[in-house]
């Protein structure tokens, strides 16, 4: 999510149409991707897809994403202080839900696919991504071990993603 920004800075190529299309892009990556897993994984099971109320549940995720989405590029999300955000970024909401999959595959829990965990996860992610409670950037750090922390945790959980273990549980751990 950060790289293609970056990237078009970089080599100046940056655009209000970018920004826009950028932020498309993310809805559905961190929207609608999310929402579609847990709602086929844990909500959707058995269930006529037209009738389902677990659909309006997934529906609220995706429409939570793109609220927050839509403040933080209308610079509403910008406090006090730069190094914070108000509400979650999406990504993380992202995590949250797809990491919840991943753990009860991963360890082979499938009570984290029932709607009485995912309704929860999917409602509590959603609404951490417009609540007007700032969190702290994960872009800056207090300190250089905490930055070495929280980035070295990433890529140990990748790491063990990509051999096979249970990434999944530690980026959801995380």
């Amino acid at each position: 999510d950060m790289v293609d920004g970056r990237i078009a800075r970089a080599l100046g190529v940056q655009s209000r149409f970018g920004a826009e299309l950028d932020s498309l892009a993310d809805v559905i990556a961190f929207g609608v991707a999310p929402a579609m897993l847990a709602y086929h994984t844990a909500l959707g099971k058995g269930g006529n897809y037209f009738v389902s109320p677990w659909l309006f549940v997934s529906f609220l995720f995706v429409a939570c994403s793109a609220l927050r989405l839509a403040r933080f590029n209308t610079g509403l999300d910008t406090g006090e202080n730069a190094g914070e955000f108000q509400g979650i970024p999406t990504p993380v909401s992202a995590l949250l839900v797809t990491t919840t999959v991943m753990t009860s595959y991963e360890l082979d829990v499938p009570g984290l696919l029932r709607p009485s965990v995912m309704v929860p996860v999917l409602l509590i992610s959603g609404l951490l991504g417009i609540v007007r409670v700032r969190f702290p950037s994960y872009k800056r750090f207090r300190s250089r071990f905490g930055q070495l922390m929280f980035f070295g945790s990433i890529a140990g959980g990748l790491t063990l993603l990509v051999l096979g273990g249970p990434g999944g549980t530690v980026l959801l751990a995380l």
